[in-house]
């Protein structure tokens, strides 16, 4: 019985360690993202603009932090939120290998190694505070999240480290007897894969091989097994992330593979040839040496191959992240203008096809709700390509970025008056659009507040808005999907924009009718706060916003694409 609860214990906490880990990965890139800004992609760059200073600074990063495990995932979160290219990615992941087994050297000579965990909730404590008082200066903010997720990531590695750390104790090494020396290979991949922590095993490894557990080779392959077990890692921080994640991960995998089945297979033979040539007689030293010269050859094998390494991994894992959020422009050249064009069109119109669904899922409308059977479908395909209000506006952010870069090339060619005029007025709706979803993305928290209700004056706010913008986005979407307008469907949108305006100024009056109830004595409770109703006049304004935004690009795509009637006018 007690066995069966103490292998209960290890799985549920390898769980909740695991969820821990998982959304600490999340918030750490989410926060990398929003520090994303030009000046520390330059930094960043710069420090890792060459091959070799990629691969120092893996090492000294992971030689000072300790860990080669919480490199590589930040590596992965700052490649994910494009701060750093994959080839230079690459070369931080090689260098943190190497920088992990400074940690050998450090406690075989003095005994000290870096304790993570014991910072995680300070990490966690202090940044959330940052986090909480910083609404005003979104670069703390930003980097408050950032340090949040690294807290959380750092803690849910504890985790799983703590539910499985009974398992070195529980499996003495030395029932392995004389069994084959790829047994021991496998223990310390498997053990490092539970234990999250390769230097963690290579200290297990040399209290081991001091006490006399283990010999010299056995201690040998238990750390090389760990060198492929850390790998888990990085596989586990990829499972859910970008393509270049993915890729970041089979470079990580490919290589611990390469380099250690080297080390077993040569090097391991001759260690202790090796060990009588330098002059080593303490078997620890022995393994450190060992640990530290096969991950220093790996790198003289890969370091004058990284560019076609890296070319290599760039074409694993399907397309591009950004052929998959465009749908036309990766197909077209900007060579043939009108082509280009008539691509640019369609993928503007793409755009606000996603700002469409965008706008359903602030407001929580299911396609059905909005759209009639013929549109369900398209909404939906649309909806697939992300997970959510915030992923889908970061990707609308970047297609709008994509068609930019696409106008900026379709301008280098030869272009007349007319084309160039297609080209600002496509680009002006593009923004709009996005505008317009901003606005949106800036009241998320305070219309889940709304929705939730606290009080009957949010539930009755909550529903107002809902009714008002069903029949707006419905209109819209209507007006988008149109083939053309007659005179008839242009006055039908015109009387739209009244109706926004209309429905705006309702709303103010119940707000400002709230704002009239508030009891002079501050100590009477009342359903709305004053804080309340300056929140409702603020979402007010901003969906006022979104919804004059969506129409202004709506207005703009319909006379680009010449969709208004030869008797109408815009």
């Amino acid at each position: 019985m007690g066995i069966i609860i103490q292998r209960m214990n290890i799985i549920l906490g390898t769980i909740v360690g695991l969820g821990i880990f998982l959304f600490g990965m999340h918030q750490l890139e989410q926060g990398l993202q929003s520090l994303g800004n030009n000046r520390i992609k330059k930094i960043l760059s710069r420090s890792t603009e060459k091959p070799i200073f990629s691969v120092a600074s893996g090492v000294t990063i992971t030689a000072i932090v300790q860990s080669s495990s919480m490199v590589s995932l930040m590596v992965l979160a700052f490649a994910s939120a494009g701060m750093i290219p994959l080839f230079n990615a690459v070369g931080v992941i090689l260098g943190a290998n190497l920088g992990t087994t400074f940690s050998g050297w450090i406690v075989t000579t003095i005994g000290f190694k870096m304790d993570l965990a014991a910072i995680a909730l300070p990490l966690f404590g202090l940044s959330s505070i940052v986090y909480l008082f910083s609404e005003r200066r979104p670069v703390w903010r930003s980097g408050a999240q950032a340090v949040i997720g690294l807290g959380l990531l750092i803690f849910g590695l504890s985790e799983m480290k703590d539910a499985v750390e009974t398992l070195p104790q529980l499996f003495d090494l030395s029932s392995l007897g004389n069994m084959p020396i790829v047994v021991y290979l496998l223990v310390g991949m498997l053990m490092t894969a539970l234990i999250q922590s390769s230097s963690a095993m290579t200290l297990i490894t040399l209290t081991a091989l001091h006490s006399g557990i283990v010999d010299l080779p056995a201690a040998a392959a238990l750390v090389v097994g760990a060198d492929i077990g850390t790998t888990s890692t990085t596989i586990l921080g990829s499972l859910r992330g970008s393509r270049i994640m993915k890729q970041l991960a089979l470079a990580h995998v490919v290589y611990n593979l390469v380099v250690d089945v080297l080390a077993f297979l040569v090097l391991l033979p001759l260690l202790p040839s090796a060990m009588d040539f330098v002059g080593i007689t303490d078997p620890l030293y022995g393994i450190v040496m060992f640990q530290s010269s096969f991950n220093l050859i790996g790198l003289f094998l890969f370091v004058p191959f990284l560019k076609q390494f890296s070319d290599w991994l760039s074409k694993r894992f399907g397309k591009d992240d950004d052929e998959y959020i465009s749908l036309y422009l990766h197909n077209t050249s900007t060579e043939v203008t009108d082509a280009g064009l008539i691509t640019l069109e369609k993928e503007v119109r793409h755009l606000l096809e996603m700002g469409m669904t965008l706008n359903m899922q602030a407001f929580h409308f299911s396609p059905l709700q909005i759209g009639t059977p013929e549109q369900v479908q398209s909404l939906q395909k649309v909806a697939k390509k992300y997970e959510g209000f915030s992923e889908g506006y970061v990707r609308l952010k970047r297609l709008e970025t994509l068609i930019r870069h696409y106008s900026i090339r379709l301008e280098s060619v030869s272009l007349n008056v007319k084309q160039i005029e297609r080209i600002s007025l496509l680009l002006e709706c593009a923004r709009d659009n996005v505008f317009a979803l901003k606005s949106l993305k800036d009241i998320q928290s305070d219309l889940d507040l709304f929705r939730q209700g606290d009080s009957e004056s949010s539930l009755l706010f909550n529903q107002e808005i809902s009714n008002s913008q069903e029949g707006i986005l419905r209109r819209q979407l209507s007006f988008l999907q149109s083939d053309m307008l007659d005179e008839q469907r242009l006055n039908q949108f015109h009387l739209l924009n009244d109706m926004i305006s209309q429905q705006h100024q309702a709303l103010n009056e119940d707000i400002a009718e709230s704002l009239r109830l508030l009891p002079a004595d501050k100590n009477k409770e009342l359903d709305v706060s004053a804080a309340q109703v300056t929140t409702m006049l603020n979402v007010s304004r901003e969906i006022l916003h979104a919804n004059q935004g969506v129409q202004h690009a709506l207005k703009l795509y319909f006379k680009v694409t010449e969709k208004v009637g030869v008797n109408a006018k815009a």
